[in-house]
C-alpha cells in the first residue's frame, strides 16, 4: 500500500491530483490519468517517428536530386568531347524517377501516421494526393524504364 502511495505521489505530484490530505483521489482517477499520459506518450512518439520519416524522403529526395544533377553535367560535358548520347538523359530520367517513388513512399508512410494521429479531412486530402502523385508517376516511369529495356535490347547494350 505504501509503494502504490509513493507511486501515484511522485506520479501525479505535476498533475494536481493529489488533495491537500496528501492521498491520491480515487483510484479510477489515477488510472484514468495514467492511461491519458500514456496517450501522450504514444502521441509525441508517433509524431516523431512520422516527423522523421518526413525528413528520410526528403533526404532521399535531395540525394536523388543531387545524383541526377552530377550525372547530367557530366553527361553535358561530353558534348565538348563527342561522347554525348541522348539516352543518358532518358536513363537519367528513370533513376531520378526511381528516387523520387522511393522519397514519395516514405511521404505516404508519415502521412499515413499523421492522419491516424489527426484524422482530419485537410490530412486525408494531402494523403490522397500523394498517392495519386506517386501512382502517376509510377505509371510514366515504368513505361519509361521499359522503353529503355527495349532499346537496350536492340542495341545490344546492357
Amino acid at each position: 500500500m505504501a509503494f502504490i502511495y509513493l507511486s501515484n505521489h511522485f506520479l501525479f505530484k505535476e498533475k494536481n491530483i493529489i488533495n491537500n490530505e496528501n492521498e491520491p483521489k480515487h483510484s479510477t482517477e489515477c488510472i484514468i490519468n495514467i492511461i491519458n499520459i500514456k496517450q501522450d506518450y504514444v502521441y509525441t512518439i508517433f509524431n516523431l517517428l512520422a516527423t522523421i520519416i518526413s525528413v528520410i524522403s526528403l533526404l532521399i529526395v535531395t540525394y536523388g536530386a543531387l545524383i541526377a544533377f552530377i550525372a547530367f553535367t557530366i553527361n553535358e560535358l561530353k558534348r565538348f568531347t563527342g561522347k554525348y548520347t541522348s539516352i543518358n538523359i532518358r536513363r537519367l530520367r528513370a533513376t531520378f524517377g526511381t528516387y523520387l517513388l522511393l522519397g514519395l513512399e516514405f511521404l505516404i508512410a508519415s502521412d499515413i501516421l499523421k492522419t491516424v494521429l489527426e484524422p482530419t479531412l485537410n490530412e486525408l486530402a494531402i494523403l490522397g494526393g500523394i498517392v495519386v502523385l506517386r501512382t502517376v508517376l509510377s505509371v510514366f516511369l515504368n513505361k519509361e524504364i521499359k522503353e529503355l529495356e527495349a532499346e537496350n535490347e536492340g542495341s545490344g547494350e546492357p
